[in-house]
């Protein structure tokens, strides 16, 4: 009973728009999921109060980006429990982008 209260709570806090007009079932997560109110918020706060820059060049902007995204690639490892001695996250546009990168690097040889 406690999962149904908590799964209730996320969405009437995150999802309520599914609840306001015609009642909505929304099975297209794959293609394009619904993000979380809660989410859009801070992340909406983020780019009203911050300054960022291009994490490629130099300035205190530029700095804050590439910290934001050290940060996200440490949170990455610490979720998949992953050993950052060993794995690298890397960033990519999306899942096709991200299997062209392994399809592409893999040896498709024996010969390696």
């Amino acid at each position: 009973m406690a999962v149904k209260q908590h799964m209730a709570s996320v969405r009437d806090r995150d999802f309520a728009r599914l609840d306001r007009g015609p009642k909505t079932v929304y099975l297209d997560y794959t293609g394009a999921m619904l993000a979380p109110s809660t989410l859009v918020e801070r992340h909406l706060s983020g780019l009203q109060n911050t300054i960022l820059g291009n994490p490629h060049s130099v300035s205190k902007p530029s700095a804050d980006s590439s910290k934001l995204d050290d940060d996200a690639r440490a949170a990455v490892l610490r979720f998949a429990r992953a050993d950052p001695a060993k794995y690298e996250v890397i960033w990519t546009a999306n899942a096709s982008a991200s299997l062209k990168i392994i399809a592409e690097s893999y040896p498709f040889t024996s010969k390696g």
